[in-house]
């Protein structure tokens, strides 16, 4: 009998939803909205959901809802704000992004519960002066508008957690961004900022810090005081170097420096003692600081697409790496200590000139992935029959004439590409393991 009503009521709740849907569908978007508001009126609603509607204005109704916190008017069509949003002054949570707005009225200033502030994607250049009196104010996106500087206004927002400013236009930031005491995330990526002020290194509570696709080429010292940094990201840069005060963000977690010009790294970069993943590739690093065997926290170490020709013996100390990515390199050898690495699972070290490969390698007991196609290897080590728990092995494009023995020994093994090589013959009894559900060995384009 429960299973019936229970039917019954979703059947019924579907009927209703079908036909006020169809009811809508005959409605313009402004009575949709004039029906809602009418509706929120009766039940002293608390929020209002006029997003994606396609408004070009708010209908003046809407200003009796004294009770509003919550207000989403996103995804239309205003271009302007009138005077009485300031009627509204329980609302907490304000969002008007994606719409055609060009100012905003100095009456926002009067939204004195305010604590979440969305006005992205619109057309502003500048914000009132007023903004400042938002002192409640918590979470602030501002990105995709038309400003050329974060507002010298908004560092009067003294409780700002988040604030979202990234635009193309954007090519300067104010002194008194450092005023933002207690900021945690700051997101400015997609813009053309060319430096950074000092004043960002009094950001002490700051946790994440996104400058992907701008234009600095250096950073300042300060940047050492955000103390409480976790996560900083600098892709798509010109950074040709990293100041040494980088070594001071010792709770950094994730560092990522895609996509620049860096050919060194500091020595104090092994301060950075929780560091967990470090992406370099695409940039110009010829050598690495023998201090990196301090980054003891490190699991992931992306330098593909660099002008590596050696790495330094301290590599091994890096115990706790599991993924080591060094494609499109120079390298012509890896040291013995890199089998030291006991929890690596994932080594790729494609398109180098490489010749051999040490016989420490064997010592990788946990390596699933092997990646060392388009070298020039003439043999493999008979201790790549240690690597029990290797999964996938690609030899492409080398100059090996035979296969150890050993590699029979791999059970785990179930993809193989050994194409464009020399090989004339395989070792007796090779072939795919029986407990490979699924998997392919190639050896496609080598000597009959």
């Amino acid at each position: 009998m429960l299973n019936r009503c229970v039917l019954f009521y979703f059947v019924w709740m579907l009927i209703l939803t079908t036909a006020v849907s169809a009811q809508n569908e005959n409605l313009a978007p402004y009575e949709i909205a004039q029906q809602r508001i009418t509706e929120a009126q009766a039940t002293n609603a608390t929020f209002l959901n006029l997003a994606f509607l396609g408004l070009e204005t708010l209908p003046p109704e809407i200003w009796s809802l004294t009770n509003l916190e919550t207000l989403l008017a996103d995804n239309n069509a205003l271009s302007s704000l009138p005077a009485e949003i300031a009627t509204l002054t329980n609302l907490k949570i304000l969002r008007l992004g994606s719409n055609a707005l060009t100012s905003l009225p100095p009456e926002i200033a009067q939204l004195s519960n305010l604590h979440t502030l969305h006005i992205d994607s619109n057309l502003l250049t500048t914000l009132p002066t007023e903004i400042g009196q938002l002192t409640q104010l918590e979470i602030l996106w501002m990105h995709d508008n038309a400003f050329t500087s974060v507002p010298p206004q908004v560092g009067q927002l003294s409780n700002l957690r988040e604030l979202s400013a990234g635009q193309e236009t954007l090519t300067t930031l104010p002194p008194e961004i450092g005023q933002l005491h207690n900021l945690q995330k700051l997101l400015l990526y997609g813009s053309n900022l060319t430096a950074l002020p000092p004043e960002i290194g009094q950001l002490h509570s700051l946790e994440a810090l996104w400058l992907n696709e701008n234009l600095l080429t250096q950073l300042p010292p300060q940047i050492g005081g955000l103390i409480n940094l976790q996560y900083l990201n600098i892709d798509e840069n010109q950074l040709t170097l990293l100041p040494p005060e980088i070594g001071n963000l010792s709770n950094l977690v994730d560092l990522t420096l895609r996509d620049n010009a860096l050919s060194t790294l500091p020595t104090e970069i092994g301060n950075l003692g929780n560091l967990e993943r470090l992406f370099l590739d695409n940039n110009q690093i010829s050598s690495l600081p023998s201090h990196i065997d301090r980054l003891l926290m490190l699991e992931i170490l992306d330098l593909d697409n660099n002008l590596l020709m050696t790495l330094p013996s301290e590599i091994g100390g890096m115990r706790n790496l599991k993924y080591l990515y060094l494609e499109n390199n120079q390298l012509e050898a890896l040291p013995a200590e890199i089998g030291q690495l006991s929890n690596l699972q994932v080594l790729s070290v494609y398109n180098n000139q490489l010749t051999e490969l040490p016989p420490k390698i064997g010592d990788l007991f946990n390596l699933t992935t092997l990646q060392i196609a388009d070298n020039q290897l003439t043999l493999l080590p008979p201790e790549i029959g240690k690597l029990q728990s290797l999964w996938s092995l690609n030899i492409a494009n080398n100059q090996l004439t035979a296969l150890p023995a050993e590699i029979t020994q791999l059970d785990q093994l179930c993809y193989l590409t050994a194409t464009d090589n020399q090989l004339t013959q395989l070792p007796p009894n090779f072939s795919l393991p029986a407990n490979c559900n699924v998997g392919q060995y190639r050896f496609d384009s080598n000597v009959d």
